[in-house]
């Protein structure tokens, strides 16, 4: 097999396990494999996200305005109707009526909150060209040819292959 052939059989199989798994599930596997730099990342990546958020709403950004104007309520309802779950006009009311008192800080905490699927999505992106940046400056080590998916599964190929063959020769030999 040649070898672009292999970079793109592996590089499909990553592919394909990846698109499987939740972006929590990615989240935490990342984490089993560069755990330090996954919560480096995301410590900044946090900090930035909850930083815009309070600087925006102290700005004098009008989030309970912006919601309404954009008929938030009706946005949010329907989309859970539809899958059968019950959010009521009141619950959405009573939230924009705990944006309009709360402060910058709460406010803030809550977009943070409601950003969470952005943000570890960021957070894996950003942990991946981290990655990418410290194996190309010799920081951190390359990825082994044997820990490679390509390699280990050309090995699992080659040990199948001799059980076969092996399998075979016994059934000749009967």
């Amino acid at each position: 097999m040649s070898q672009s052939v292999q970079n793109t059989t592996s590089s499909s199989a990553v592919a394909e396990e990846s698109e499987k798994l939740s972006i929590l599930q990615r989240f935490k596997r990342t984490y089993k494999r560069h755990g330090k730099i996954l919560v480096g990342v995301h410590i900044v990546t946090s900090l930035v996200w909850y930083g815009s958020f309070y600087l925006t709403l102290s700005s004098g950004f009008d989030l309970p305005g912006f919601l309404e104007s954009v008929d938030w309520s009706e946005r949010v309802v329907k989309p859970f109707g539809n899958i059968g779950i019950e959010v009521s006009l009141e619950k959405i009311e009573k939230f924009v009526n705990v944006m309009k008192t709360s402060g910058s800080y709460a406010g803030a905490y809550l977009m943070y909150k409601i950003a969470t699927p952005a943000r570890y999505t960021v957070t894996l992106g950003g942990t991946n060209l981290v990655i990418r940046y410290l194996r190309k400056s010799g920081v951190m080590p390359a990825v082994k040819d044997v820990d490679r998916l390509g390699h280990l599964m050309k090995e699992s190929r080659s040990e199948f292959e001799t059980r076969m063959k092996k399998r075979m020769a016994l059934e000749r030999g009967r």
